[in-house]
C-alpha cells in the first residue's frame, strides 16, 4: 500500500527546541507517510538533524526587502506543492506556519504546529505583539486545516484570537524515554569529579534571553552563602554567553569556562560546560534541574530532565512548565505569588523579570534548599518524574499525530 505524502516546513535545522521536534516528526512520520523536508535555507543545518528524508531549499535566490522575500518564498513553496503532489504540508514556527497558511498549495492540506507562548514572547514589541495576535495571525490561520499547540495553555491562546476550536488541536511533544535514560548513564569523563563530590544544579540550554540565565546566576550567588558544596552547571552556548560571563563576575562568582583554558577543579561557583552532544549524561548524575525562561511552549529540556528521574525548579512561565509537572488536571491557581510544590518539582513565581528583588531570590534559594534537603520530598519527586514523563511516550503521542493527519487528509 502506497504511503500518503507528507511535505515538512520549517525555517532552518539548527539545534533549537522547535528545530529537534520538527526532526524527531520527520523521523517518526516514516513509519506511515512519505516524507519530504524544506527548509528556508540550509545555512544552519546541523549534521545531527539529518534523516534521510529528502530535503528541499525554499531560498534558491534572495530578493532583498522582507516583502519581496515572503512573495518569493510563497511562488517557491506553492510551485514546491504542485511538483511534489503531497496530500498534507504540516509547518513549524509562525513564519512558516503563515507562509503556509496563504500559499495557494492546491488540494494539498495544511497543519500548523505551534511550539511558543504567542502572549509572553520576550524577543517581540509589545507593538508587533499586537500587529501578529490580533491581525495577522488570526487572518493566516484560519485558513489552515488543523492547529496543534504542544499544550494546552496554548491551544486556550490561539483559541482566545477567535479561532475554530475544532481546528485547534493540543498534542504535546514526546520523549525517546529509553533512548534518554540509555544516554543518561554514559561517563561525564573530566566532570565525573565534580557531580561525584558536590551537589550540582544543572540548567541546559541556548544561552539566550529567552532563556534568562541572569536569575540562575544570581540565585546562585546567594545560595552559594547556604551550601558551598552547591555548584551551577549550565550546558549550552549563544549570543549572551560574554554577557553571562560579565554578569557572573560583578556577582563575585568563580566560573570555569570549558572554552577557556583555565584548569577543571570542583572550586568554582559555576562551570559553563558549553554546547553538549550528550546533556543527558548530566541530567543522570545532578541533584536538581533549574529553568528561568521568559517564555517556553512545550520545554522539551523538562521532559527529557524528569526521563533521568531529576526534579525540577522552574520558573511557572505562561505555558509549559505547570502542564510538565502536575500529574493530573493543574488547580486553578498555581504559584503566582509563593512557589507551589508540584509532583515532579517546584514551580516558581513568574515575575517575568531578568534582575530579582532579595526576597524573590530568597524564595529560590528556600525552595532549592527544601527539595535538597527533605529525603522524603525528593524521593517522592524523582519517582514522580518517572511516572509522568510516561505520559509522553513516542509512540502514544504519534498515535494522536497519525489519527490527526488521516482525519485532515480525508476531511473526517
Amino acid at each position: 500500500m502506497n504511503k500518503e505524502k507528507f511535505l515538512m516546513l520549517i525555517t532552518h535545522l539548527g539545534m533549537g527546541g522547535a528545530e529537534k521536534v520538527f526532526n524527531d516528526h520527520a523521523r517518526a512520520f516514516t513509519a506511515f507517510g512519505d516524507v519530504t523536508e524544506c527548509v528556508y535555507s540550509r545555512d544552519h543545518l546541523d549534521p545531527a538533524m539529518i534523516t534521510g528524508n529528502p530535503m528541499l531549499e525554499l531560498d534558491e535566490q534572495m530578493p532583498s526587502g522582507s516583502l519581496k522575500r515572503f512573495l518569493y518564498r510563497r511562488k517557491r513553496l506553492s510551485s514546491i506543492v504542485a511538483k511534489q503532489n503531497p496530500a498534507v504540508c504540516i509547518s513549524h514556527m509562525e513564519g512558516p506556519n503563515i507562509l503556509n497558511s496563504i500559499t495557494n498549495t492546491g488540494k494539498c492540506k495544511k497543519i500548523l504546529c505551534v511550539h511558543g507562548s504567542i502572549m509572553r514572547d520576550s524577543a517581540k514589541s509589545k507593538w508587533k505583539k499586537w500587529m501578529l495576535n490580533r491581525l495577522v495571525i488570526p487572518f493566516t490561520y484560519s485558513r489552515a486545516n488543523a492547529i496543534v499547540t504542544v499544550s494546552q495553555k496554548m491551544r486556550q491562546e490561539i483559541l482566545s484570537l477567535g479561532l475554530n476550536p475544532a481546528k485547534v488541536h493540543a498534542i504535546p511533544n514526546f520523549f525517546d524515554i529509553d533512548r534518554i535514560v540509555t544516554l543518561s548513564q554514559e561517563d561525564l569523563g573530566e566532570y565525573k569529579q565534580l557531580f561525584a563530590e558536590k551537589k550540582v544544579l544543572l540548567h541546559v540550554g541556548r544561552l539566550s534571553r529567552q532563556k534568562n540565565q541572569r536569575v540562575l546566576l544570581q540565585v546562585m550567588a546567594a545560595y552559594k552563602k547556604t551550601d558551598p558544596e552547591v555548584k551551577l552547571c549550565i550546558a549550552g552556548d549563544g549570543e549572551l554567553k560574554a554577557a553571562l560571563l560579565e554578569y557572573a563576575a560583578t556577582l563575585n562568582l568563580s566560573v570555569y569556562d570549558a572554552a577557556q583554558t583555565n584548569e577543571l577543579h570542583t572550586g568554582y561557583d559555576v562551570y559553563f560546560l558549553g554546547k553538549q552532544a550528550n546533556p543527558y549524561r548530566f541530567m543522570g548524575a545532578a541533584k536538581l534541574f533549574l529553568l528561568s525562561s521568559f517564555f517556553e511552549g512545550f520545554p522539551l529540556v523538562l521532559g527529557e530532565a524528569m526521563a533521568c528521574g531529576l526534579p525540577i525548579v522552574s520558573v511557572n512561565c505562561e505555558t509549559g512548565p505547570e502542564e510538565l509537572l502536575i500529574m493530573n488536571t493543574p488547580p486553578a491557581t498555581t504559584a503566582t505569588e509563593q512557589p507551589f510544590y508540584a509532583d515532579c518539582g517546584v514551580l516558581m513565581p513568574d515575575w517575568y523579570s531578568d534582575t530579582l528583588t532579595q526576597p524573590q531570590v530568597q524564595m529560590w534559594t528556600a525552595a532549592i534548599e527544601k527539595v535538597l534537603r527533605d529525603k522524603t520530598l525528593y524521593t517522592n519527586l524523582k519517582e514522580n518524574c518517572h511516572i509522568k514523563v510516561q505520559q509522553y511516550n513516542k509512540d502514544r503521542v504519534i498515535n494522536y499525530w497519525k489519527d490527526l493527519i488521516e482525519a485532515v487528509i480525508h476531511d473526517k
